[in-house]
């Protein structure tokens, strides 16, 4: 079910997607809400009366933050940031991670194997095609 508060009480609405058990949830600047289902780990984008399943790379997911930038999942297979259009998949961290938060650009990851905290890497430009000589 999804519901919102109108006038102190809470209405139905019509979802798109129908959830077991939505397990985190994380509403980025324009609106969207990012929900992960609990039960299956899928991760969905809600906006204006729309759902959309977002396939990931992190196996089950457990936990969303929405940043400045990206969208940061985090799940049994490590943590990845997604942009829009790609995924980056957090390296060094394989393990089962329950919990995603940031600020500004900072993220914070916890599991079974500890707390990590990183600042992601700036996009790299593509390399030149012109020599030195040019």
């Amino acid at each position: 079910r999804v519901r919102r508060l109108v006038d102190d009480a809470w209405e139905e609405l019509q979802s798109p997607a129908a959830f077991d058990r939505p397990s985190a949830l994380s509403v980025a600047p324009d609106g969207a809400v990012w929900v992960v289902e609990g039960g299956s780990g899928r991760l969905y984008r809600m906006n204006d009366g729309t759902s959309t399943h977002v396939p990931h790379p992190v196996g089950t997911g457990r936990a969303v933050w929405v940043g400045r930038d990206a969208v940061w999942l985090a799940g049994s297979g490590g943590a990845a940031s997604f942009d829009g259009a790609v995924w980056r998949c957090a390296h060094g961290v394989e393990a089962v991670l329950d919990f995603v938060a940031g600020v500004e650009s900072t993220i914070w990851l916890a599991g079974s194997s500890g707390v990590y905290r990183g600042e992601p890497a700036a996009p790299r430009a593509p390399a030149s095609t012109r020599s030195p000589a040019d």
